[in-house]
C-alpha cells in the first residue's frame, strides 16, 4: 500500500521536483555524514591533546643525574618500544612514547621540523612504500590515513605555532582491520 501511493505520488510530480527532493535528501545525508566525522575527529584530538599534555607532564619529571652532580632532563633518546614497521622514520625523530598489542599500536615522536614539511614526507615516503590514501578518512592539513592489506595507519602531525623550538609530535596509530565482506 505505501509503494503503491509513494509510486503515484512520483508519477503526479514532474522530473524537476523529483530530482530536487531527490538532491535535497542526498545533500542532508552528506551533512550528516559530515558532521559526525567532524565530531569524531574533534573527539578524538581532544584525547590526543590530553594525553600529549599529561606526557609532557611526566617527561619533566624525567630527570638523569649528569656527572657534574646537576640534573638535567634526558634529551635525544627513544623510550622504550618499537617502530611500526613498513613505516620510513622522518630523520631526528625521537620516540617518546609507545604503547601496543598484537592488534594494534601507537607510537608517538618529537622532530625539529615543520608540520607542512612533515605531511609532505610522510604522503611522498607511505604512497611509495604502497600504501594507499583513504581520502575519506584523510583531514587533509590534519590526519593522514593509509591503508595497505589489513593495516590502516593514521599519521597525525601537531606543531605549536608559539614553540619556539619549532618542535613537532607525530603521532603513528596502527591498527589491524578485517577486510569488509562484499
Amino acid at each position: 500500500m505505501f509503494f503503491h501511493r509513494l509510486k503515484e505520488r512520483i508519477k503526479s510530480m514532474g522530473k524537476g521536483k523529483l530530482l530536487f527532493r531527490i538532491m535535497c535528501v542526498l545533500m542532508s545525508v552528506f551533512f550528516v555524514i559530515t558532521v559526525f566525522k567532524v565530531v569524531w575527529f574533534l573527539k578524538n584530538r581532544q584525547a590526543i591533546k590530553k594525553y600529549l599534555e599529561k606526557e609532557k607532564e611526566q617527561k619533566q619529571l624525567i630527570f638523569a643525574e649528569s656527572q657534574e652532580g646537576k640534573t638535567e632532563r634526558t634529551k635525544g633518546k627513544d623510550v622504550s618500544g618499537e617502530d611500526i614497521s613498513g613505516i620510513v622514520r622522518y630523520a631526528g625523530m625521537v620516540r617518546i612514547f609507545y604503547a601496543g598489542d598484537e592488534k594494534s599500536r601507537m607510537v608517538v615522536y618529537e622532530v625539529k621540523a615543520a608540520k607542512a614539511e612533515l605531511l609532505k614526507f610522510y604522503k611522498k615516503e607511505m604512497s611509495s612504500g604502497g600504501w594507499k590514501e583513504d581520502k575519506e578518512l584523510s583531514l587533509k592539513k590534519q590526519v593522514l590515513t593509509y591503508i595497505k592489506g589489513n593495516r590502516e595507519v593514521q599519521i597525525m602531525v601537531n606543531s605549536g605555532k608559539f614553540n619556539k623550538n619549532k618542535i613537532a609530535t607525530v603521532v603513528f596509530l596502527s591498527q589491524n582491520v578485517e577486510k569488509q565482506q562484499e
